[in-house]
């Protein structure tokens, strides 16, 4: 659904596939933003590699699986990539 919302300015790409993809959450709002992350050619695991947020590159935390809701800050960028599918 976040994926068609027409009415929303935050900016999700989804690039690779196959073993690795990326995504990236670009969120230019003044207010935070809750978004689904997608499946990558089927079920996968996210996990975050650089939190404009806090500034951090490779921050410690779960992976997770597509469709969890995760909350993106405002004004900041997040890259995630894709680990191994769930099991």
């Amino acid at each position: 659904e976040d994926w068609h919302n027409g009415s929303s300015r935050l900016r999700l790409m989804l690039s690779g596939g196959g073993e690795r993809s990326l995504l990236l959450l670009l969120n230019p709002m003044a207010e935070d933003e809750e978004v689904s992350l997608p499946e990558a050619g089927g079920p996968v695991r996210w996990r975050l590699l650089v939190d404009g947020a806090s500034g951090a590159l490779e921050p410690q935390g779960e992976a997770m699986e597509s469709g969890a809701r995760v909350q993106s800050p405002s004004r900041t960028v997040m890259i995630w990539e894709t680990t191994e599918p769930p099991a």
